[in-house]
Formats: structure tokens, sequence, C-alpha cells
């Protein structure tokens, strides 16, 4: 059972968690309408944790929260509702972006990718997963839309790097970067407060979305993740997780353990669905049984890919390429 002893903040303003220490929430324009940010003020310096989706509603309310002063931005990892106002912010307010090296430079690359690039490797990934060919055309047709939800980071930034120790408005909070959902997801840990800003690496009423993209489609991110849960059940139980989405709480070890149980029913499933040769495109329909359109196909079929790479990878599916071109996966 999770205790959640913090109320929402209303739109614009935020809750106060500690000394110190305050939440607030943007909107986005996704099934996952919200992004939870957190706000750090000491010692003369004021801190943010990740910056949401870069559109002019979000930005009008950062400015109501944050004022006129801004002097640090962290990042926990590149995906746009975390980075997409990070330059923004930076530029208005001069301050300086902290992130991991691996999520910077992905989302400077994405930035910046054209739009030709993005449809080139996503055409081959959709190929590679068996996508039917309309839903394909609906998808490329995007183009690159990281670039048009985010304001490009800076050129310039700090460096995170595990084991770290930050002083963040005064308190140290050591950094530790984990796999799965981003590469090299931030989170930052404060021992004495007992305090854990997590990102999206761990969520109270969802499981972080773990998939498999066009840029390594032979990855093995739920390799990464399950073994980043691991490192979580090793904090302390009483720690206040602050997530990306969703109420601060507590009972980290009682979550960690009900994610790592949904992905091993999720690994039972995509076995049972792979009896006979399935492909990618195949098993995302069935592990998610509701529409999907062109945009949100696309966290299905990663999700799928990742789960059927874990699976090959340790040796209970094996893998063949069809004369279209298209993985396909069957059971040992």
């Amino acid at each position: 059972m999770l205790e959640m002893p913090f109320h929402l903040p209303p739109a614009g303003a935020c809750t106060r968690l500690g000394d110190g220490l305050w939440w607030f929430r943007l909107p986005l324009p996704y099934v996952l309408d919200h992004i939870d940010l957190y706000l750090l003020e000491g010692e003369g310096e004021r801190v943010l944790v990740d910056t949401g989706h870069a559109d002019d509603v979000s930005q009008r309310l950062l400015a109501q929260v944050l004022g006129e002063r801004l002097d640090r931005i962290l990042v926990t990892h590149f995906h746009p509702d975390h980075v997409g106002n990070a330059g923004h912010l930076a530029a208005r307010y001069g301050s300086t972006l902290a992130m991991p090296r691996l999520e910077w430079a992905m989302a400077r690359m994405l930035a910046f990718e054209p739009d030709e690039a993005w449809r080139a490797a996503l055409a081959a990934y959709d190929r590679l997963l068996g996508v039917e060919a309309e839903l394909g055309r609906r998808r490329l047709a995007l183009g690159n839309v990281f670039a048009r939800t985010v304001t490009p980071p800076p050129g310039s930034f700090q460096e995170l790097r595990d084991g770290m120790v930050v002083r963040l408005a005064g308190l140290p909070f050591r950094v530790m970067l984990m796999g799965g959902h981003a590469p090299a997801h931030a989170l930052f840990y404060q021992r004495e407060r007992r305090l854990l800003i997590a990102g999206d690496q761990i969520l109270p009423e969802i499981s972080p979305l773990v998939g498999v993209w066009a840029d390594e489609p032979e990855g093995d991110p739920l390799a990464d993740y399950l073994a980043a849960l691991e490192r979580l059940a090793g904090l302390p139980e009483d720690v206040l997780v602050l997530p990306g989405h969703g109420r601060p709480f507590r009972g980290l070890r009682a979550r960690v353990a009900a994610i790592r149980a949904h992905h091993q029913e999720r690994l039972a499933r995509t076995l049972e669905l792979c009896r006979d040769w399935a492909s990618v495109f195949e098993v995302a329909l069935a592990l998610f049984d509701r529409p999907l359109d062109e945009t949100t196909v696309g966290f299905a079929l990663a999700e799928a890919l990742a789960h059927l790479n874990y699976l090959h990878r340790r040796g209970e599916l094996v893998r063949e390429s069809g004369a279209d071109g298209a993985w396909h996966f069957r059971r040992r």
C-alpha cells in the first residue's frame, strides 16, 4: 500500500513538500496529461528539476511559478516532456543546465535531426516490425515530432555522472544513473531527508514505458530496467519518492515489487502470443487491446519489442526474417 501524503497543487501554483522544496504540475497534450516538476530553494540558489513540454501554456505557467530568477536546471532524461523547455529557460534566465551526457546528446541530436533522416530511420524500423502499410505512411507523415516539442538544449552543459554528489540549494544529493526508460536516466537521492527525485524511473500508478526504438532495434532495455529496480529496492523504505508523473509517495519497495510483477506478466503473455510465428506489430496489437493510432502505436511497438528482445536474448524465443523483411518470433 502506497502512502501519498500531499494533495495536488492548484494549477499554476506550488505545494510545499518541506523546507525549500516545492512541487508543481504542468499540462501535457497527451493521454498522460501532466508532468510533475520540483523547485528547490536555499542558500541563495533556486534549482528546477525537469522542464515540461515546450508550448505556450507550459512556458506561461513556468514564468508564473519561477518569477524572475532561476539559477540551475537539472533534467532527468531526454524525453521531450522533461527536457522540452530547457533551452527556453536557459536563455531566459541565464541558467546552467545539468544532465547526463548521453541524455543531453540524445536531446541535441533529435532536436536538430531533419525530417528526412527521421523518416528514413522510422521507415526501416517499421519495416522490421511488420507495421501495416497505411499506418506506417501516417507515422512517416508526422516527421520529427521530437523537434516540434522541445526548445533545443544549450550547446554546453554540466555532466551528471553516476555516484557523484551535487549540492542543490544547499542540500547534497547523490546522483544515480539508471537505464531502461531512458539510456542514462538521472535520479537524485538525499539521504538525511529521505528524498528521491525519481523522474520517470518509478511512478506510483503506472509502469514507465520501457521500449526499443528505431535507433537501436536490437537493444535490451528491459534487462537494464529490471536491474535498476534492484538498485531502487535497496533504498530505505521510508524514502519520499518525487515522481515525474503522479503524486509523491512512500512505499518504494512495494512499488518496485508491483512493477516487477507487471513485467513478468507481460513476458508470460508475450511468450503465449508467440506459440506460432508473430511479428512485432502483431504482438503489440494483442498486448495493447485498445485502439492505436499513428501516435500511440509507437509506444506499443516499442514496448512489445523490448519484451520480445528480452526473451530472445535469453533463448526463450527464436527470431527469423520473413520475405517482407520483418522479424518474426516464435517460442522454442
